[in-house]
């Protein structure tokens, strides 16, 4: 399905569609940007099991994204360490 509609409103990209499509043709700042809110919304949720479906997607990449930067970050710092 990926994007069924996009606006762009000054720097900003509102964008409609399957976040399991769309978000991996976004860069990963805006991917956070959205899993975070993602997160945040299904957070409390009881009864809508498509939300918890979401939420616990977003908590997913959010912990891929976490260990990705995690260790992209300590490769950084061992290459200056060997400098």
């Amino acid at each position: 399905m990926g994007i069924q509609r996009e606006v762009t409103i000054g720097n900003c990209r509102l964008i409609l569609g399957d976040m399991r499509e769309v978000l991996p043709q976004l860069d990963v700042r805006a991917k956070m940007v959205m899993s975070a809110l993602i997160w945040r919304m299904g957070k409390y949720e009881q009864h809508d099991a498509g939300i918890r479906d979401l939420t616990r997607a977003a908590r997913r990449h959010v912990t891929h994204v976490q260990s990705a930067w995690l260790s992209d970050r300590q490769a950084r710092a061992a290459e200056r360490r060997q400098l």
